[in-house]
């Protein structure tokens, strides 16, 4: 978990109408002076865009067709389709996502094992690779097979049900490798009772072994969108609703996290998405680039 939180206020820190903690020590000078963003209706998506979980592993022979199929949807729907690779099998680490001498990359995390424990029973997840779109309930299982993730997603992206939305901008200084996320939501008519933001670093590509079928192995797989962890250090999020409104019925949400020195911020990128805390349904979902 790479949170990073300061509890000291300063005053007049913040724009009206929001109060967060952020470790202030990542912005390279008077905090007075941050770069608070401005946001406007353009800001917003105005459609709902889909996620594709794709549960994977390195020893995973069939896995890397799944990530294929996942990729190819994406590639359909540009900039509607958003893929997070998780690493994980039902009930957290499997040998599907063991680390050892012949595949040594550790790409599974706190994060991806906590998704595999929560969705061990119930949801429809038995083995990998399986995903979930959006993790919405088709066929009477929330995970399904990759066959089945481009008409899944279709369905969605017609409906465009847009419950609630998101804005999210971000702040990088490369100097302390400080990234500050900010994030608007517009609940719309939706009742925020049950609603949840959640925030994920993703490591774009990375470069690792890989198994395929019949035994063969691939040295320089590039896997895809790889979960590497929250920046709030909360798998499920936080509850929209544990903040008040501002002054135009929005909620705000703001994060610092410190990248660490592993990853090129470049090739990396953070995905905010709300869901429902009960059902896990993701109902909107945005990336924003590291600059």
């Amino acid at each position: 978990m790479f949170l990073a939180i300061g509890c000291d206020k300063v005053k007049n820190a913040y724009p009206p109408g929001i109060t967060t903690d952020l470790n202030k020590d990542l912005y390279p000078g008077p905090w007075t002076d941050y770069p608070w963003p401005t946001f406007s209706a353009n800001d917003f998506t105005g459609n709902r865009n889909v996620v594709i979980e794709d549960y994977t592993g390195q020893q995973c022979v069939y896995c890397p067709a799944a990530a294929a199929e996942a990729k190819n949807i994406e590639a359909a729907n540009p900039g509607r389709v958003l893929i997070i690779s998780v690493h994980a099998s039902p009930g957290g680490v499997g040998p599907f996502q063991e680390a050892d001498e012949e595949f040594p990359a550790v790409l599974y995390n706190e994060t991806s094992i906590a998704f595999g424990k929560e969705f061990q029973s119930g949801f429809g997840f038995d083995a990998n690779p399986a995903g979930t779109i959006d993790r919405k309930i088709f066929n009477s299982k929330m995970f399904q097979s990759p066959g089945d993730w481009s008409s899944e997603t279709t369905q969605i992206i017609t409906a465009n049900d847009l419950k609630a939305d998101l804005a999210v901008k971000a702040n990088y200084f490369p100097s302390t490798r400080g990234l500050f996320v900010h994030a608007l939501i517009d609940a719309k008519n939706f009742d925020t009772t049950n609603l949840k933001v959640v925030t994920q670093f993703i490591e774009k590509k990375f470069v690792s072994r890989q198994k395929f079928p019949a035994g063969q192995v691939q040295d320089d797989y590039e896997q895809h969108n790889v979960l590497r962890g929250t920046l709030d250090g909360a798998p499920f999020g936080q509850l929209v609703s544990s903040k008040a409104p501002n002054e135009d019925g929005n909620y705000q949400f703001d994060y610092s996290y410190q990248i660490p020195t592993q990853y090129d911020p470049t090739n990396c990128e953070v995905i905010v998405y709300l869901m429902d805390k009960t059902t896990y349904e993701i109902y909107q979902a945005v990336s924003v680039a590291i600059q």
